[in-house]
């Protein structure tokens, strides 16, 4: 018995297998949730009765009172407004809720009298909500089909001015400090904590959504960081894993071990060994890319093992080919299994090595400035940092992730009739709740984002010709706006979303299948900042089996992660996994969003079967397609995790066209590049963007059949990584490359060499395995097997590609002309200032590894198809403005001159008119 064995014997909570309920059709389920809901019933000619639901009862509205021709105005005061009132009139009263107005704006709709604009107009001050505000077909706007006599619903601020703010918050009271009465009282193990600490006891039921705020600050919740081990032993070595790279740590999907006896306490476990309340894992696994906050299932503690061992600091993050390695034995772990698998593995982190794993939510941990509650006796903790007691300021816990649901969630039916014409406008929210993903969720590319989930503070989903216009999403725990499933024409424009847990927008439709219902929606002229401050895979946009959606004039800065992510399926991960904690087999979760009755039947009985769908004819079922990325500006993004960028593309399945763009100081030198399109492609456009001040590993990665034109990439500076840098480079993959490369600027105005290595490198083609295995020395003193060299315009010719499952195809040809190469100082050694001089010095130059000389006849630079190098030491190339100088070869090369001052916010959307429903 291995040692993944002997610990899952361990927890014994083997069950029989699930059932997979998520092929039950839509039309089959969907009538018995909306069947009975929101029934009205008219009275007469004149009055009309609320509908037959709670916060409806009793109100009865006069029409007469209402306007006729013009539009009609809905009041809602949320400080000194009214619910009681029998006879609404709309005029000498404002309502207090909007669940209320919502009342009152469908019986407007119902009446034949009222035809024009119908406007909910909110007074400035606060506004709660204790449950979400479902916005379905009875509150649609009418649409006249093309007449002009469509009537819209607007949901806006009475003064724009001095918006109104919209919340959940639960006011937290009456908290007493913590003394030896306290039933928790010996859990405190931190000094000084008692005399410090706080608890208020929350209502019977309540369920926080593990968020706390004090005042407009939110407060951290406890949090002890560690390392966790790889242990290795006879039966489980570094051997078991593919030994092109352990960064997937196939042995480890779902255990967590701990070796650290400062972690785990006695009181956090009742005598039988569970947990006494719920405790959570913030992981940073093993692949640069992934972080995740995951709920822990089962702990085992101190357990005894035999010739077990693991690693030794300085072999930690290498791939170990033999046994005869130095190890420091151990002789007993603990074992912690979180609710679900993880597909990257749980291994210690690489740029994460310190604090790859923290423990959440302990009492045994709370510190200064945090909180923690007791779940089971639903009583909350909390050290304030500054030694005033929490009455003193208002502490608040939010009832709500999502305040608002605009929708009626897509049938499949040929009569189903999309929510439309409803829109937010001047309009403040602030201090939801977070969610998790939950073992049962389906989830898009390395779980960027899950499908049609409750985890945003204002969620489409079954709707069309709807905007969120100069709305604000601040300081809340999750994400900001999705557009789920059926989502059409929505525009969101001339926002902000900031100070977020996790995405700022998620574009998510159906999962991969025939159905193709999420198209032409507009993200353009928004501010997105500081996302991702819990989720640290948190993104500003994430895009995905979306076709026709455009982001456009933006403003991007801070983020985690990637900034822009526009994603599909990857087809060839694990098709099913084995959860340790309930003992079944299901389909992993990016599998579990594949429409099964939609696959063709060969594609079915695959996948149905646990096996990996590898075929280009699995794109008919990506419908990430025709997607616009422009006129953004994008910058100090990518800041936590590695192997991310500004821009990331992979599984497309069309035309992706990422062109005028800024994109600037990207600082984080484990990231990868500014524009990245990854793996399986079809169609994705690089072109007319600037890049420039990139400390990260590249510029520009593309594969497939991409354009890459008329880009400036300036000062690619990767001293900071150890490892070479470049400014383009070919993806590897299986599949011919037929990518255009052509009239892009590359310049340098970085003094000195980066570690010997050219910044200016030309192309890059990776994992072509017709070269002996090199290795590049980076990730931190880690070893990471490629196979690189530079190499442009000539194909080569029967070069199989190092995949398993895919080792036939070749690279094909790769049109590469009319590219500027440009520096001020000395490449390496020698001093170059004309072309020819460039071309002896990459043949001259050591790249990564020891490449075979005849290689480089295929350098980084073709004088033959027009590439040029320019001694740029007669002229100062502005980094500022980027405007070419008139004494340079560029417009010789056909290359056009780009304005920054045309990316970016703008005053208004004049170009975009026609995109955006016309409300009055």
């Amino acid at each position: 018995m291995n040692i993944s064995q002997r610990f899952k014997s361990l927890i014994n909570t083997k069950h029989s297998l699930k059932k997979i309920r998520r092929n039950i059709p839509d039309k089959i389920l969907d009538p018995l949730k909306y069947a009975l809901v929101f029934i009205g019933i008219v009275i007469s000619s004149g009055t009309v009765q609320a509908d037959n639901t709670e916060h409806c009862m009793g109100l009865n509205i006069d029409i007469s009172k209402f306007s006729k021709e013009g539009s009609t105005t809905v009041f809602v005061d949320g400080e000194k407004g009214s619910d009681n009132i029998a006879d609404y009139d709309g005029e000498q009263h404002a309502l207090k809720t909007l669940h209320r107005a919502q009342c009152v704006v469908r019986k407007l709709l119902k009446s034949d009298e009222i035809v024009g604009n119908i406007h909910v107009k909110l007074a400035s001050g606060m506004h709660y909500l204790n449950r979400t505000l479902i916005l379905d077909k009875s509150d649609s706007g009418r649409n006249d089909n093309g007449t002009g006599n469509d009537q819209h619903v607007i949901y806006e601020a009475a003064d724009p001015q001095n918006k109104p703010i919209i919340s959940s918050d639960y006011q937290l009271k009456d908290w007493t400090k913590v003394d030896n009465s306290d039933i928790n009282f010996d859990r405190f193990y931190v000094e000084n904590a008692i005399g410090n600490v706080y608890v208020a006891q929350l209502p019977d039921g309540f369920q926080m959504k593990r968020i706390l705020h004090r005042g407009d600050n939110r407060l951290a919740i406890s949090s002890k960081s560690f390392a966790p081990v790889l242990p290795v032993n006879i039966q489980t070595t570094f051997e078991d894993i593919p030994k092109d790279r352990d960064m997937w740590a196939t042995k480890f999907k779902q255990e967590l071990y701990l070796n650290d006896n400062s972690v785990l306490k006695d009181s956090m476990f009742n005598d039988n060994g569970s947990l006494k309340n719920d405790l959570e894992l913030a992981i940073y696994p093993r692949q640069k890319w992934m972080h995740s906050i995951v709920k822990i299932n089962t702990i085992s503690r101190n357990v005894a093992v035999d010739d077990l061992s693991i690693p030794t600091p300085a072999q930690k993050f290498f791939r170990l080919n033999n046994q005869d390695v130095n190890k420091e034995k151990i002789d007993r772990v603990s074992l912690i299994i979180p609710e679900r698998y993880f597909d990257s593995g749980l291994t210690q982190s690489v740029i994460h090595p310190q604090d790859s794993v923290a423990l959440l939510n302990s009492l045994e941990h709370l510190a200064k400035g945090q909180w923690a509650l007791d779940d089971r006796n639903n009583r909350l903790y909390y050290w304030p940092n500054d030694g005033l007691k929490p009455g003193d300021n208002v502490i608040s816990t939010p009832i709500l992730t999502e305040f608002i649901r605009v929708g009626n969630e897509y049938s499949g039916d040929s009569d189903y009739q999309a929510v439309e014409n409803i829109h937010f406008k001047n309009l403040k929210f602030t201090r939801g709740g977070r969610g998790y993903q939950e073992i049962d969720d389906a989830v898009s590319h390395s779980s960027f984002a899950i499908y049609n989930k409750d985890n945003a503070i204002l969620r489409f989903n079954g709707a069309k010709n709807c905007t969120v216009d100069a709305i604000e999403i601040y300081n809340s725990g999750d994400n900001g706006i999705r557009l789920d499933q059926y989502s059409q024409n929505i525009s969101i424009i001339n926002s902000e979303i900031h100070d977020i847990g996790n995405t700022a927008i998620v574009v998510l439709g159906y999962g991969p299948g025939t159905t193709n219902v999420n198209k032409h929606n507009l993200i353009a002229n928004n501010e997105i900042h500081h996302v991702g401050q819990l989720n640290k895979m948190g993104q500003a946009v994430v895009l995905g089996q979306t076709e026709g959606t455009r982001v456009m004039y933006n403003k991007i800065h801070h983020t985690p992660f990637n900034a822009i992510s526009i994603v599909g399926l990857r087809f060839w991960v694990d098709v099913k996994q084995e959860n340790i904690a309930t003992g079944a087999t299901d389909y992993t979760p990016e599998y579990r969003a594949v429409r099964l009755d939609e696959l063709s039947s060969t594609h079915k009985t695959k996948v149905e079967a646990g096996q990996i769908l590898k075929s280009y004819e699995f794109l008919n079922y990506i419908f990430t397609d025709n997607i616009e990325i422009a006129y953004n500006e994008i910058y100090a993004v990518t800041s936590d995790l590695g192997d991310s960028n500004a821009v990331y593309v992979h599984t497309s399945n069309g035309d992706i066209n990422v062109h005028h763009n800024y994109i600037h100081d990207i600082s984080n030198p484990e990231a990868s590049t500014a524009l990245r399109a990854d793996n399986v492609q079809l169609g994705s456009k690089f072109n007319h963007n600037i890049l420039s001040n990139l400390a990260n590993a590249g510029g520009i990665v593309f594969s497939g059949q991409s354009e890459v034109i008329n880009n400036y990439i300036i000062n690619m500076d990767s001293r900071g990584r150890g490892v070479i840098g470049y400014y383009l480079k070919i993806h590897g993959g299986p599949w011919s490359n037929r990518s255009t490369v052509s009239r892009n600027f590359l310049y340098n105005s970085i003094e000195g060499k980066s570690d010997g290595q050219l910044f200016v490198t030309g192309l890059v083609v990776s994992n072509v395995s017709a070269i002996k295995d090199t290795y590049q020395q980076g990730d931190r003193g880690g070893l990471i097997k490629e196979k690189l060299f530079t190499v442009i315009n000539k194909p080569l010719q029967n070069q199989p590609w190092n995949w398993e499952w895919e080792s036939t195809k070749t690279l094909g040809t790769v049109k590469v002309s009319n590219n500027l190469y440009s520096s001020h100082y000395q490449l390496g050694e020698d001093t170059v200032t004309n072309a020819d001089q460039f071309i002896e010095y990459l043949k001259n130059t050591q790249g990564i590894g020891q490449l075979r000389s005849d290689l480089w006849s295929r350098a980084a630079f073709s004088k033959k198809d027009g590439d040029t190098f320019e001694d740029a030491t007669d002229y100062n190339f502005d980094t500022k403005t980027f405007i070419l100088n008139p004494n340079s070869n560029a417009g010789a090369l056909g290359i056009e001159q780009l304005s920054v001052t045309e990316m970016g916010i703008k005053s208004s959307l004049i170009l975009l008119e026609n995109f955006i429903p016309k409300v009055n």
